[in-house]
């Protein structure tokens, strides 16, 4: 039906687009329990990309309680693959393993590697890429068969975010590309031979935010997330070869 030349429409609710009903979790300790007893390969455990100060002071700190250090102690057999040589040697004499240096967007970086693992894990390293197809296609053929790809990443509905865009503040960190929510997550898993076999929301645990504005999204969140969990700080997805 046309109307004063323009068309009218009802657009009906698509009921594919409902969120599956998901928990928050421990991002750290989830992943950590995850890996228990498996052969982990832990891409990007080395720091920043590009921000030098910022990998200097993450190499500073207490590597024990990073999350490789966590996995460390539940992993079987860990593996850290990193495009920074710098970050790569200091893990390797602080926390026991095997190391590669490579970037993950190039299909040589995982020629090192001679075997296949239980897991993959691309913890908040996804929206710090510019290339997701290569990225995944790379990490296909180093699953085995029963093996599981993880990927955690900042949520794009996270709602303290969401609050500090009402003051005009982009609370965007300065090395991130883009930011996923789990339709668009699930999408660029089925585009690259992946399906999603679990997924939840998570959350960093206990942090300590600076200034009345860093505690006011803070706060806000925690409130919010008990009852609405799509609003949390990150989404942490289980992800398989697609059968297809």
């Amino acid at each position: 039906m046309r109307t004063g030349g323009a068309s009218v429409y009802r657009r009906r609710v698509d009921k594919a687009k409902f969120l599956p009903k998901a928990r928050v979790v421990d991002r750290c300790r989830t992943v950590a329990e995850f890996a228990r007893g498996k052969d982990v390969l832990h891409i990007g455990m080395g720091g920043y990309l590009e921000n030098d100060s910022g990998t200097q002071s993450y190499l500073a700190s207490d590597l024990s309680k990073s999350m490789h250090g966590y996995l460390s102690r539940t992993a079987s057999r860990l593996t850290g693959l990193d495009p920074n040589p710098q970050a790569v040697e200091t893990m390797r004499q602080i926390i026991p393993g095997e190391y590669v240096v490579g970037d993950i967007t190039d299909p040589q970086a995982t020629a090192p590697l001679k075997h296949r693992f239980d897991a993959v894990l691309l913890l908040d390293v996804i929206e710090h890429l510019d290339n997701f197809r290569s990225t995944l296609q790379n990490i296909r053929p180093l699953l085995n068969e029963d093996g599981r790809l993880v990927i955690t990443t900042a949520n794009a509905y996270c709602f303290e975010s969401m609050l500090k865009m009402l003051l005009r503040y982009e609370a965007v960190h300065e090395e991130h590309t883009c930011y996923f929510s789990y339709l668009t997550m699930k999408r660029l898993l089925a585009m690259n031979g992946f399906e999603i076999d679990t997924f939840c929301f998570y959350s960093e645990g206990e942090r300590r935010p600076v200034g009345a504005f860093g505690w006011l999204g803070y706060l806000s969140l925690k409130l919010v997330t008990l009852f609405f969990p799509q609003y949390a700080e990150g989404i942490f997805v289980v992800a398989k070869p697609s059968s297809a």
